[in-house]
């Protein structure tokens, strides 16, 4: 009798411990996470929760992933859009046309004639569209103490470790969540050089914006007009579109600076197809090139 009696009790225990962890109603289950509705709270406040192809604006769930609309933020960027539609600076748009690159963008100009002022032009276009959340990246860039705890990892080839300053300073991810939603997938953070009259070298870590998987090694040499730079490290951070898998090949860049802050912006594109691919900050930038002249850089990951 005893024994039914203390088998009962668990039972009635664990329902209740059930009935403590479910919603208490079915009204009160879908009064949240829906068109419309308030966003459902998780365990952490800071991350509400909506259903799919929706997201969480203001409080409330709304829409996103369709054409024309903002992209849904997701584990990947591959899945923040619906089938069909690519995500091009946080907003859902049909690969290929017009909305996909800034609207005075003639690509016939591109490539051909005198490639400096073609390229420089074309980092114009796209200031304009990054400079807001790169001034936002700029301002929370690791300060000195991390700069130079940073440099150290770097040059013991320590990918662990750059990978966990990085992610120890919370302005510096929000800056990059922001980033995340306009498309990019990727920073790097490299100990750039000079080894030549017009050449540099970088060698550093490929990280994802989500800081989910392990840094991959990189390296980068870059040839163009005669630089400032004396021969000592500077850190340099990139933000690219690619995944941190996927950074290798050749580009052009060339620097621009910050509207806001004159401070220099290093402009990446692809040759063929032209593509915008993403845009460097930090110490390496201020000198790397005389004149905004356009440079040649080739990338190869190593593990």
């Amino acid at each position: 009798m005893k024994t039914l009696l203390k088998t009962a009790l668990i039972l009635v225990a664990l329902g209740l411990a059930f009935c403590a962890l479910s919603p208490a109603s079915r009204a009160e289950a879908k009064s949240c996470g829906g068109n419309g509705q308030q966003a459902c709270a998780l365990e952490t406040p800071a991350t509400p929760q909506c259903g799919a192809w929706l997201h969480e604006l203001g409080g409330t769930c709304r829409p996103c992933g369709s054409a024309g609309l903002a992209a849904c933020e997701r584990p990947s960027n591959a899945m923040s859009c619906r089938a069909g539609l690519a995500n091009h600076f946080g907003r859902c748009v049909v690969p290929g046309e017009g909305s996909a690159r800034p609207a005075k963008l003639d690509l016939g100009q591109i490539f051909g004639g005198n490639r400096a002022d073609k390229i420089r032009w074309a980092a114009t276009q796209y200031l304009n569209v990054i400079e807001d959340a790169a001034t936002e990246l700029r301002a929370t860039l690791p300060g000195q103490r991390d700069a130079s705890a940073l440099v150290a990892a770097l040059e013991t080839r320590n990918g662990a470790a750059v990978k966990r300053i990085l992610a120890a300073n919370p302005e510096f991810r929000a800056s990059l969540d922001t980033l995340k939603r306009m498309g990019f997938n990727t920073i790097t953070i490299g100990l750039q050089s000079r080894v030549g009259e017009s050449t540099l070298q970088e060698t550093g870590y490929s990280i994802d914006l989500d800081f989910a998987w392990a840094p991959r090694l990189y390296t980068t040499a870059a040839i163009g007009a005669a630089t400032d730079l004396a021969g000592e490290e500077e850190l340099v951070f990139s933000v690219l579109k690619p995944g941190n898998t996927r950074i290798g090949g050749a580009v052009y860049g060339t620097v621009t600076t910050l509207p806001a802050s004159n401070a220099p912006v290093a402009m990446w594109f692809s040759d063929a197809p032209f593509d915008f691919t993403g845009f460097s900050l930090g110490l390496g930038v201020d000198a790397m090139w005389a004149g905004g002249a356009v440079s040649y850089a080739t990338t190869k990951l190593w593990h």
